[in-house]
């Protein structure tokens, strides 16, 4: 019978688990009349019940709407909780691998 060997990333913290967004810098670009994000953006409430809060705030003056800084926030939450995710791997027996031996995967893309 094939021996297999499963690698099991850790799940992390995601820190950090809110984001702030301020927008609007104005044509003077003195943030006189910033927009900030939304309360319900940008926030991962079930990492901050685990942990705390932690606050990353991203100053972008290009955006000009509510909608805008909503939509950075949100996107900026979604490619950290992707960064952070875990993995898990089942592969065969290889004779030539080592205890702290680190292995490259690759998909059929070549990624």
């Amino acid at each position: 019978a094939p021996y297999f060997y499963e690698y099991m990333e850790r799940k992390n913290t995601l820190i950090p688990n809110h984001f702030l967004v301020y927008g609007n810098e104005g044509s003077d670009g003195l943030w006189s009349n910033y927009i900030v994000s939304g309360s319900t953006h940008g926030i991962d409430q079930s990492e901050i019940n685990a942990y705390q809060e932690v606050y990353k705030v991203v100053l972008n003056g290009a955006l000009t709407t509510q909608s805008q800084v909503d939509n950075r926030a949100d996107a900026l939450l979604t490619r950290a909780r992707f960064e952070n995710s875990a993995g898990k791997m089942t592969a065969p027996h290889e004779s030539r691998l080592e205890l702290f031996d680190r292995i490259e995967v690759q998909d059929q893309r070549g990624h």
